[in-house]
């Protein structure tokens, strides 16, 4: 968890489902956060490791559908708006990877990465960034 700004980290400990690495997803960071990630000149993809630990089924009253749902900007673009992992995943505890291609560094050579709350806090479990040009 490196070039981060904001939010905060956690550890759940849940069993996960859809996933061979179940390591990628030991430690959370939530919250309102960016991440300014040095990146040189070429185009890459960022691959997103998502999954809902916190606003699980297990107290049906308090997790589900709706209950986290966050915006995701790179270099001030969306890439994904109203992300709700619980939806995407089909439930809690579920592995969530989402890929993005095509990504350019900002004039600064920063893949600058935003995760905006709409309801509750972001989440990401881990971040991977590949240069595509290679």
């Amino acid at each position: 968890d490196n070039y981060w700004n904001g939010g905060q980290t956690a550890l759940h400990g849940v069993p996960l489902q859809g996933t061979r690495d179940p390591d990628l997803f030991a430690r959370e960071r939530y919250g309102n956060f960016s991440y300014a990630i040095p990146a040189g000149e070429g185009e890459y993809s960022v691959t997103l490791y998502l999954v809902e630990a916190y606003w699980g089924a297990e107290d049906p009253a308090a997790g589900g559908v709706g209950r986290r749902v966050f915006d995701i900007e790179c270099n001030g673009v969306a890439l994904e708006r109203n992300l709700d992992i619980f939806k995407e995943a089909g439930g809690a505890s579920r592995a969530l990877v989402k890929t993005f291609h095509g990504l350019h560094p900002s004039a600064q050579g920063k893949l600058l990465l935003s995760f905006v709350p709409v309801k509750n806090y972001a989440s990401v479990y881990a971040i991977e960034v590949v240069d595509e040009t290679r």
